[in-house]
């Protein structure tokens, strides 16, 4: 798979256990059970993958009623939104079911206990965001690290015009193929362009940070010499810069910018630098391209400890970075 081209992603299987290991490639650990108590099942996937985010966006069914169970522990790593184009399907979380049809999607979150009950009939677009890429676009927004999981309100309302246009833009994004294929040979774009699908979802959608959203979106914005320092890192990220010199690109006293980092960021220069290369990793190894190694993606990526760089890394994501390396390879195998 070419990382500048949008990845075609197609199977079919009767087994049970492969249909469970594909999308556990895809979305995360769970179990698959047949309604019906035997192992044979028709299952169809077939899906575009964009080469920024790895924002994965088609069709599934498994062609016989299904129940696919969530540990909410050791589950998904991915955010699943789905939309039955024909059947119905339900999603059942401590104390409450929800039911899905034409009319109202789904949103299954990761560290949530959940069962998805999927009836015989069931066929459904399904668009899935890596839960690492939906956490850097939301803390981009709020500007400061989340300290809780995100999660979203499961129901997802199509009649809702702010949500019926996002889904429209997710399948004129994504559902087009090669009519839209020359636009994903600039990684920059495509990378905006899976941002501000991510962007979308969050605003329209009720979750855990929406209150946050909407109180950042009223304060003002951030002083000239921040976005500067914020800037410079960006650029800067690889390189063994120290305080010093972030502050001599501002032109602002070291007090001044710190101050500054803490009041509209809630961290320190250094630490949104780490968290920037924390990120960057990330996305690296999401991809899995053939023969990179985690050590050699850290140190591209501006570290230079790796032993102090797998522990923050396993902070931040809640894995350790082969962990995450090896998952990534087994959904582009």
């Amino acid at each position: 798979m070419h990382n500048s081209q949008l990845a075609e992603v197609l199977t079919n299987s009767h087994s049970r256990n492969q249909a469970r290991l594909w999308m556990e490639k895809i979305c995360g650990p769970h179990e698959l059970d047949t309604r019906i108590g035997s192992d044979e099942l028709d299952f169809h996937y077939h899906a575009q993958r964009l080469p920024g985010l790895s924002l994965m966006f088609g069709d599934i069914s498994y062609g016989t009623a299904v129940s696919i169970g969530v540990d909410g522990r050791n589950g998904l790593q991915a955010y699943s939104i789905s939309l039955p184009t024909c059947g119905e399907q339900s999603l059942v979380t401590p104390g409450c079911r929800t039911c899905s049809d034409q009319q109202q999607g789904l949103i299954l979150s990761p560290d949530t206990f959940q069962q998805l009950d999927m009836e015989e009939q069931c066929e459904k677009q399904q668009l899935v965001i890596p839960a690492s890429a939906l956490r850097a676009v939301a803390e981009s927004l709020l500007h400061t690290p989340l300290q809780q999981p995100l999660r979203f309100d499961p129901a997802m309302d199509m009649r809702n015009p702010a949500i019926q246009a996002w889904w429209q833009m997710v399948q004129q994004l994504m559902g087009q193929g090669s009519s839209i294929q020359a636009l994903y040979s600039h990684s920059l774009l495509t990378r905006d362009l899976e941002t501000a699908l991510i962007k979308g979802l969050l605003l329209a959608q009720p979750n855990s940070i929406s209150n946050q959203l909407q109180q950042t979106s009223s304060q003002p914005h951030l002083p000239a010499y921040l976005e500067r320092a914020c800037r410079f890192i960006q650029r800067h990220m690889q390189d063994d810069i120290g305080i010093e010199a972030i502050v001599a690109c501002t032109g602002v006293s070291r007090f001044t910018l710190f101050s500054a980092f803490r009041d509209y960021l809630h961290t320190t220069p250094m630490a949104w630098q780490r968290n920037l290369r924390l990120d960057s990793v990330r996305e690296c190894l999401l991809k899995g391209a053939a023969g990179q190694s985690v050590s050699a993606v850290a140190l591209d990526c501006g570290f230079s400890h790796l032993g102090r760089f797998a522990s923050q890394y396993r902070e931040r994501f809640g894995e350790r970075p082969s962990d995450t390396l090896a998952r990534s390879k087994l959904a582009a195998d």
